[in-house]
């Protein structure tokens, strides 16, 4: 996360992300936030960057993770577009995304 978005970033995601998922009726979309935990970052990168991560333990199955589409659904394309920036202008570099799998011991 680019530092001079580090704010604007936070309230975007407490007030319009997470308002999104809980709008919705779908069961697929409130297990998705039940399963999902937002880690904030504990200090700043060598770069003056902010890492945030998601972590979604466990992932639901068949579950659309695409936030302007979640955004679309809860919103409608018309609100979303022309009010809400891209999500992409807050970050510094590409999103790195990582699956895992859960070890046997």
């Amino acid at each position: 996360m680019k530092e001079a978005s580090k704010s604007e970033f936070e309230q975007w995601v407490k007030d319009v992300f997470y308002p999104a998922l809980r709008k919705s009726e779908s069961p697929m979309h409130e297990a998705q936030l039940n399963a999902t935990r937002w880690l904030e970052p504990a200090g700043q990168n060598e770069d003056k960057t902010w890492t945030y991560a998601w972590i979604m333990d466990p992932v639901v199955p068949k579950a659309d993770y695409d936030i302007p589409t979640l955004l679309n659904t809860a919103y409608g394309e018309e609100k979303v577009r022309p009010t809400g920036k891209p999500t992409w202008h807050f970050w510094a570099k590409p999103v790195d995304m990582h699956v895992l799998k859960q070890t046997t011991y």
